[in-house]
């Protein structure tokens, strides 16, 4: 059996595993095998593509408890103000002493991601989505959103609350009630605790952008998302929490995202397909559609 042959079997195999922790080690040996193939020959370079590729799609369709419950996490790192200091040194110490990298992982909640660099998990099953203001900063956005739906969606409005909308609604005059920043569009405090920076991301919903896509550009600290998705949280959801990561990423200095741009056709590959297969990318993606699957 030809080595792409061998680690794509080989991939497909734990990403169905039924133990978490199975799941996670197999993270590990992944990034371990796809940095000891890459440059060394064109056939091992397109194995540990494809390895990469194939877990992630498998981890995204694979019905197991185990699967369940990984897809639920983000990855982050050493910057994050959260990040257990002595259990980081703890997980390096065990690694250079020889330690399993499943049992590093299992003992201290660390491990290395394809590019070697260090990684916990955040847990984004808390994380909820409003466009309408429900999570403004500014607590007269808020009581205007939770009235709004009281008023005209929920149907018990009281008098009083009415009355209370009506003045709301002259005093937001002039008001931009469209989330702004990340922090107005999304309830996640644990994010936000480990990299309050996030909170600042500015939010863009352009007009123009196709539905299911959406941007990163560490220059301008900006996400942008599809205007048309604004009133789909479900399509909306993996999209931002695909360009979170790269937010992430950003801030770690972890491999990063890339753009269909900075690429050019070769005789075998498109300019998209070397973009889709960055490691920044392959993380992204392989974050939301875990997240994606989990709900």
């Amino acid at each position: 059996m030809n080595i792409k042959r061998k680690l794509l079997v080989k991939g497909k195999y734990i990403a169905r595993m039924r133990n978490r922790s199975g799941l996670v080690n197999a993270i590990t040996w992944l990034g371990r095998m796809a940095q000891g193939v890459v440059g060394k020959n064109r056939e091992a370079h397109e194995a540990a593509r494809q390895l990469w590729i194939s877990f992630a799609k498998c981890l995204a369709s694979t019905k197991s408890e185990a699967a369940e419950e990984l897809r639920r996490y983000s990855f982050a790192g050493v910057r994050a103000k959260t990040a257990d200091r002595s259990r980081f040194a703890r997980a390096q110490e065990m690694l250079d002493s020889g330690a399993d990298p499943e049992t590093v992982r299992r003992e201290t909640g660390w491990f290395q991601g394809y590019d070697g660099k260090w990684r916990f998990e955040i847990n984004d099953s808390e994380l909820e989505i409003s466009t309408s203001g429900g999570y403004s900063r500014n607590p007269d956005i808020r009581r205007y959103d939770a009235l709004i739906k009281k008023v005209y969606f929920e149907g018990d409005a009281t008098a009083e609350e009415e009355s209370e909308l009506r003045s709301l609604s002259k005093n937001l005059e002039g008001v931009n009630r469209k989330p702004e920043v990340l922090g107005d569009l999304i309830h996640h405090p644990t994010l936000f605790e480990a990299y309050p920076a996030l909170e600042n991301i500015s939010i863009y919903f352009a007009p123009n952008a196709k539905s299911g896509t959406g941007s990163y550009h560490p220059g301008f600290k900006e996400i942008v998302l599809a205007q048309t998705d604004k009133l789909n949280t479900q399509k909306l959801k993996p999209v931002l929490i695909h360009e979170i990561q790269h937010a992430i990423q950003d801030i770690e200095g972890f491999a990063s995202g890339a753009n269909v741009d900075m690429f050019t056709d070769t005789g075998d590959r498109s300019a998209y397909q070397q973009y889709r297969d960055t490691a920044g990318e392959i993380e992204a993606r392989d974050v939301s559609q875990r997240r994606e699957y989990s709900d």
